[in-house]
C-alpha cells in the first residue's frame, strides 16, 4: 500500500514538473481562470488520491483472498491426510484385532 502511494506521488510529481510554469495573472479574467484551473487541479488530485486508495484496497483484498485460498488448500490437504491416516489406522487396528481373535 505504501509503495502504491509512493508510486502515485512520484508520477504526480513528475507530471507537475513537466508542466510549464504559468505567468502570473494580470487582470480579473486571468485571476478567475487561474482560480478555476487551481480548483480543477485540486479536484484531479482528490480523484487521484481516491483512485490510489481504491487501488490499495483492491490490492489488499486480493492479498487477503489469496491468503484465505491458501489456508483452504492447506486445510483441505490436512483433512485428506487425516482421512487417509484414519483409514490406515482403522485397517491396522482391524488387522491387529483379527490376529488376536
Amino acid at each position: 500500500m505504501y509503495l502504491t502511494r509512493l508510486l502515485a506521488l512520484c508520477i504526480l510529481a513528475s507530471t507537475l514538473a513537466a508542466l510549464p510554469t504559468p505567468s502570473p495573472p494580470t487582470n480579473k479574467t486571468e485571476c478567475d481562470e487561474a482560480v478555476n484551473e487551481e480548483n480543477k487541479a485540486l479536484q484531479a488530485e482528490q480523484q487521484a488520491q481516491g483512485l490510489a486508495t481504491v487501488a490499495a484496497a483492491v490490492a489488499n483484498q486480493a492479498a487477503v483472498t489469496a491468503a484465505q485460498q491458501a489456508a483452504r488448500v492447506d486445510r483441505d490437504r490436512a483433512t485428506a491426510f487425516a482421512a487417509i491416516a484414519n483409514e490406515v489406522c482403522s485397517a491396522e487396528f482391524r488387522k491387529e484385532r483379527a490376529r488376536k481373535a
